[in-house]
């Protein structure tokens, strides 16, 4: 049914938003590449880390894009899962965002859709 949807959206009204709903999907780890994380910033409202991906399944495709991440934090544990979609040119720059995590040590696991679980680095909230 979404082979369906996805050209009549187009021929009503090039709707990039609903594009971008309709492809979004939680990548793989492998798809992921290497992930590099920026340095932790607080706006206030939380705290906001830059990713950056190289290598995997988006060097081969420039037709995906970062679309937004999801993180939940346990017992020291940041779980990240990501989510990608069909480039629609309202793109965002790739971040994790944390809402008011305690100061101290985290370890960051990258989740794939299956749940399996990948540990990836240690981070310092300040």
């Amino acid at each position: 049914m979404k082979f369906l949807l996805l050209p009549f959206c187009l021929v009503l009204c090039g709707c990039s938003a609903t594009i971008g709903i309709l492809t979004e999907e939680q990548i793989d780890r492998d798809y992921a590449g290497t992930i590099v994380f920026g340095q932790p910033r607080n706006t206030g409202k939380g705290i906001t880390i830059p990713l950056r991906f190289s290598g995997g399944g988006w060097s081969r495709n420039s037709g995906i894009c970062f679309k937004r991440s999801e993180t939940e934090i346990d017992d020291g544990i940041i779980t990240l899962r990501v989510f990608t979609s069909a480039c629609t040119g309202n793109n965002v720059k790739p971040m994790m965002f944390l809402d008011q995590p305690d100061e101290g040590n985290y370890r960051i696991e990258f989740e794939d859709p299956d749940g399996k679980t990948h540990s990836l680095t240690e981070i310092v909230i300040p």
